[in-house]
């Protein structure tokens, strides 16, 4: 295959895109969901898995009150940290 020089409009440099932002109330909501989902599947996910009714009790367990809470913070602190210059609030 013959290389195509760019030339014209085609050189210009293209500057990279502005990064967002993502609020906190939106990193807790993302939480949330993150274990509203696990709780909807952790059926038909460990279903095969070997002791599935433990899997899917201690799952349970980590969806429900009060592990919750503690589940969902370590979720937060997670995402925080991952996209921490791009946090706002």
């Amino acid at each position: 295959m013959p290389v195509i020089p760019l030339v014209g409009t085609a050189f210009d440099p293209v500057p990279n895109p502005a990064r967002g932002t993502i609020s906190k109330d939106t990193i807790n909501t993302i939480a949330d969901d993150a274990l509203k989902r696990l709780s909807a599947i952790k059926g038909p996910l460990l279903e095969k898995a070997p002791a599935a009714w433990l899997l899917k009790l201690m799952t349970g367990m980590l969806c429900s009150w009060p592990a919750r809470f503690l589940v969902r913070g370590k979720i937060v602190d997670a995402l925080t940290e991952a996209l921490a210059p791009d946090v706002k609030g």
